[in-house]
């Protein structure tokens, strides 16, 4: 679980399911997309939504994998909306499938930690309509 390029928006989060290598890649500008590795190169297999993308965040519990897709901002720069729905996926049946949304302020990053034997996610938000970079960033027990 490690970002291999962060740059203009962009990050892919390299994560191992039912034996296979993927690649997520976030997209502020276009879809956010699943790739599979496929020996010599990784081929789409799995569109996740967009634009907004900024960040994925894996997180594994009780032998379930999730991925996390932060979303950061969509529209023009002179009107941007930050307030966005970000997602939750969980792996099954060979596919990634939407479980849950959760409201994200101009979401830039997120990462799992624990604590008194419970599972956390910490999602950082960036924007809002009437606060720039000083937007709290909320901790949620993940109960997966």
């Amino acid at each position: 679980m490690q970002s291999f390029s962060k740059k203009a928006g962009r990050c892919f989060r390299y994560f191992t399911a039912d034996g296979e290598h993927y690649l997520a890649f976030a997209n502020i500008q276009g879809d956010s997309t699943l790739y599979r590795w496929g020996g010599r190169d990784f081929a789409p297999c799995q569109t996740l939504g967009g634009p907004g993308g900024r960040e994925f965040c894996v997180v594994r519990a009780s032998s379930n994998l999730y991925l996390l897709q932060i979303n950061f901002i969509q529209g023009e720069p002179s009107a941007p909306r930050t307030n966005l729905l970000s997602r939750v996926f969980k792996w099954s049946d060979g596919k990634l499938q939407l479980v849950e949304e959760f409201p994200t302020a101009g979401g830039t990053d997120a990462a799992v930690f624990s604590a008194d034997g419970k599972q956390f996610v910490a999602v950082s938000n960036s924007l809002s309509a009437d606060v720039r970079f000083r937007t709290d960033t909320i901790i949620y027990r993940f109960n997966g």
